[in-house]
């Protein structure tokens, strides 16, 4: 019985988040904010770890909304940090929303 009060625990904290395959096009997105994020993350004092590693895709979920947010996350190359990008696209315009420490993209939906 208990295991039915966490599935609908989680069902209701996720949303409308459903996972999506990684693809070029989540990439690409990583790439347009990578700038932002690098920022937050230097004003945070990782800026050593990333400066010049390749940030490796996870995982990935989409919630469409007037445009559409992703949580991706990624790992840098050296496997030192991973984090979570709130990404925001609203038909083109692309912004960085969050930078989080998680485990999965499910840990920054259950902290709003």
């Amino acid at each position: 019985m208990l295991w039915c009060f966490h599935l609908v625990t989680l069902a209701l904290s996720v949303g409308s988040y459903h996972s999506v395959v990684i693809n070029d096009e989540i990439r690409r997105l990583v790439d347009k904010v990578r700038p932002d994020a690098e920022k937050v993350l230097t004003s945070r004092g990782n800026n050593v770890v990333y400066t010049s590693a390749a940030w490796d895709v996870h995982e990935a979920a989409v919630q469409i909304v007037s445009g559409r947010r992703s949580i991706v996350r990624v790992t840098e190359s050296t496997g030192a940090l991973t984090f979570c990008l709130t990404i925001y696209d609203k038909f083109g315009d692309v912004s960085l929303e969050g930078v989080d420490p998680c485990e999965s993209w499910i840990d920054v939906v259950e902290r709003r």
